[in-house]
């Protein structure tokens, strides 16, 4: 086990050294963005939960016509399990986003 976990750490910094990452550090970086924007721009305030930010924002986007935003759920979830829960803010708002997103898909609102 602990040889695989070694090889899988050797592995991981070879491509971020290589720059292999960047890409995904700057989709991780928007993502953050747009949590924030959503958080300070949506007049919700401090007792709202980071689920309900999630949900306000995908009805916000489709009530102005943007286009719903994709982000992978999955590998948020990966990277709050692997970070000690400390992307559990943002793993939280992209869920409420997804599920009123599902939702008003769904719901034919489109």
């Amino acid at each position: 086990m602990i040889k695989k976990l070694q090889s899988l750490h050797d592995y991981v910094k070879k491509n971020y050294e290589a720059g292999k990452y960047d890409a995904s550090a700057n989709e991780y970086k928007q993502w953050t963005e747009d949590y924030q924007a959503a958080a300070t721009t949506s007049g919700h305030t401090d007792d709202d939960s980071d689920y309900d930010m999630g949900c306000q924002q995908a009805m916000t986007d489709h009530d102005h016509g943007f286009s719903f935003r994709n982000y992978p759920e999955a590998a948020i979830d990966f990277g709050n399990l692997v970070s000690g829960n400390r992307m559990h803010e943002v793993a939280d708002f992209i869920k409420g986003y997804n599920a009123a997103k599902k939702d008003i898909i769904d719901k034919g609102h489109l």
